[in-house]
Order: C-alpha cells, then sequence, then structure tokens
C-alpha cells in the first residue's frame, strides 16, 4: 500500500479546497464560466443600442428613475410584483422581496446544493398570492408556497417544458406562460409554443436571429417581452381574431427603445415596467430601471 505522505496530504487538501471554492463561491462560479469558458468560446459584450438592432421602433423610454437593490441582492436573474412588493429571483436560486422604496424585507432558498450547479436555474419568476412558480433551466417549473415565513417546495407545474430552457414566466387567467430566447412564447399547460409576428418591425436586410428574449410578464391583453441585446420592450396579443385554444401566432402591437442595458426580466404593474439588468461579476446589483407604460 503506497504511503500517505504530508505532501501527498497538502495536494489533496489543496485540490479538494480548489473544488470547494469552483463549486460553492461566486468568484469560483466566474472562474468556471468567465475565465474557463472563455477558453473555448469567445464571449463579447452584448450590443444594447437598440438603434443597431433588427427591429423598427415605435419610440425610445426615459426611465422615471432607477431603484437600487439591497447589497445582500446579487445577479437578480427574475422578477415578479404585486400589492407594493418586488420579488427579486436571483442566479444563485435565491428568492428576495423588497419594498417600492428598496427595502430588503424577505429572503428565501429556492434550491439547495453547490452554487455552481444552481446557476441560471431561475431565469423565470411568478408570483401568485403566497406561492410562486419558477423556471430557467429547470428540467421542469418549480411550485413554492409561502406560508408563515416558510417556503416549502410542492409538486412540479409541468413537465411539458422539460426541453426548453425559459427566459421568462408570466401567468394570465388562461394560465401560465414562458418565453423562449428565440421568438417565441410557450403555453405551459399545453407546452405549445407560438410564434412572435415580428414581420411588421423588421427592418429591410435584418434577421430576427441574433435577437436574444430575456424575459416576460403578461395581463390578459398583452404579452409584454424584453430582449437582452439591442435592449427593447417589445408588446404582443394573440393574433387578431384567434378565439380561445385557436391562437395561431403573436401579433406584435409595439416595440419600444429601452436604455442600453442587458435586460433579463420585465414584471409590469399599475401603469409601470420595471427591467432587471443582466449582471457580471464586477457589478453584481445593477439597479432596477422603471419606465412609464407605453400607451399602444
Amino acid at each position: 500500500m503506497k504511503m500517505v505522505t504530508p505532501r501527498n496530504l497538502s495536494l489533496v487538501l489543496v485540490v479538494g479546497l480548489a473544488l470547494f471554492m469552483l463549486a460553492h463561491t461566486r468568484i469560483g462560479v466566474f472562474i468556471v464560466f468567465d475565465v474557463f469558458g472563455d477558453l473555448f468560446e469567445a464571449t463579447d459584450n452584448l450590443v444594447t443600442d437598440a438603434e443597431q438592432g433588427p427591429l423598427r421602433l415605435d419610440r425610445s423610454l426615459q426611465p422615471l428613475r432607477r431603484l437600487l437593490v439591497p447589497a445582500e441582492i446579487e445577479q437578480i436573474s427574475s422578477l415578479s410584483i404585486g400589492s407594493g412588493e418586488l420579488w427579486l429571483g436571483t442566479d444563485q436560486s435565491e428568492l428576495f422581496s423588497i419594498s417600492a422604496a428598496g427595502e430588503l424585507l424577505q429572503k428565501f432558498d429556492l434550491l439547495g446544493g453547490p452554487l455552481l450547479f444552481r446557476q441560471g436555474s431561475v431565469e423565470g419568476l411568478v408570483r401568485d398570492g403566497r406561492s410562486f412558480l419558477a423556471g430557467g433551466e429547470l428540467d421542469t417549473i418549480g411550485h413554492w408556497s409561502l406560508t408563515e415565513n416558510k417556503l416549502t417546495r410542492l409538486d412540479d407545474v409541468s413537465a411539458s417544458v422539460a426541453s426548453q430552457e425559459l427566459t421568462g414566466l408570466c401567468q394570465n387567467s388562461r394560465g401560465v406562460w414562458g418565453s423562449l430566447e428565440t421568438a417565441q412564447i410557450i403555453e405551459v399547460s399545453l407546452g405549445k409554443t407560438y410564434d412572435l409576428d415580428l414581420s411588421g418591425y423588421l427592418k429591410p436586410d435584418h434577421d430576427l436571429d441574433a435577437l436574444l428574449f430575456s424575459g416576460l410578464d403578461c395581463d390578459d391583453e398583452n404579452f409584454y417581452l424584453v430582449t437582452e441585446n439591442y435592449a427593447s420592450l417589445v408588446v404582443a396579443r394573440p393574433a387578431a381574431g384567434a378565439e380561445l385554444g385557436a391562437i395561431a401566432n403573436f401579433g406584435v402591437y409595439g416595440v419600444f427603445a429601452l436604455d442600453p442595458i442587458e435586460a433579463s426580466d420585465v414584471a409590469v404593474d399599475e401603469g409601470l415596467v420595471y427591467v432587471s439588468v443582466d449582471h457580471n461579476y464586477f457589478d453584481p446589483h445593477p439597479p432596477l430601471y422603471i419606465y412609464e407604460l407605453p400607451i399602444l
């Protein structure tokens, strides 16, 4: 049997510590995705100026204000809002609530396990009373309830979207919807995917393939999507004349330029549009941008 020498033991400890750091700390996750990732695939900053994008714009929106988030909240990836509270999901699969003034109210963990494996799991968030739906790179849409300040995981909502990586979630009277990175919306209960008809907004000699849809909210009339590159708000509705259960696609009724940010999600409430910003490890908690909802 080979003897364990102090040198070998030290090497094992160093390797073990390195693996722990890579899997369990924010700086470790940064190294895995941003440093090691760049060795295999070149990554450039996204172009965020909507004027340079493939879509014709109705007009540009100017933020009413920027809401600073508490320092405890890093890497916001999803938004939900209602009753004066904002609920924020992060890339660490954490769930926070803050007041309209930006004060921290509550914090929960949606998922456990190493930070590395939780990264990117939550890209869309829906709040319905005291329950939450969250999806992203999960194999399904997770469902949690909040009672007496305790978050409990319930049965997952649907496995029909297991092959899709959702970038946003919303809910209206018809059900739960998700957005895909491509110009598509998925009806979760049916697992059915609909295209956004952007033909009326596409500039000549431009292609939609480079446009990345990163967030979604909806009500019973409109669907609101944001794009991560060429930052814009896209307002869509089921195609005119479509009856319940017979949607062919979604018509687009407005495209509005946002500040040049990498928008990650959107929430609409009481005439205001809240937009979160995709993060990086050097600016882990950028502010939320708040706009006035444009009149179509």
